[in-house]
C-alpha cells in the first residue's frame, strides 16, 4: 500500500530543504518573480525561511527584528509596494533576484 504524503510532510520537507542556502535563495527569487497578482507568495516564502532558521536555532536577533517589521508592513500594505517595484524593474528590463551574500575575508 502506497502512503500518500500528507500536508504536514510536504511542508516539513519544504522547511527542511530551506536549510540549504542555495535552495532558499532560489525559493525566494521564485516568490519575487511569480507574483500571480496575489501578494501572498513572498510573505509565505519568507515565513517558511524564517521557520526553517528558527527550527535550527539559526536566526539572529537582528534578522528576527527585521522580519517582524516587514511582517507588519505585509499586514498593512499587503506586499504591494514590493511588487510595484518588481513591476517597474520588469518594465525597465530588469529583475530582482536573491543570491547568497559573499563572505568578507
Amino acid at each position: 500500500m502506497v502512503k500518500l504524503p500528507t500536508k504536514t510532510s510536504w511542508i516539513d520537507d519544504l522547511i527542511d530543504s530551506l536549510e540549504d542556502a542555495e535552495k532558499a535563495a532560489k525559493y525566494l527569487s521564485f516568490a519575487l518573480e511569480e507574483n500571480f497578482q496575489t501578494y501572498q507568495l513572498l510573505p509565505n516564502a519568507l515565513e517558511d525561511l524564517i521557520e526553517s532558521r528558527c527550527q535550527r536555532n539559526n536566526l539572529s536577533e537582528e534578522a528576527q527584528q527585521h522580519y517582524e517589521k516587514l511582517k507588519q508592513l505585509f499586514v498593512t500594505e499587503n506586499a504591494g509596494a514590493i511588487y510595484k517595484l518588481i513591476d517597474l524593474l520588469d518594465a525597465l528590463g530588469f529583475q530582482l533576484t536573491v543570491s547568497l551574500k559573499r563572505q568578507r575575508s
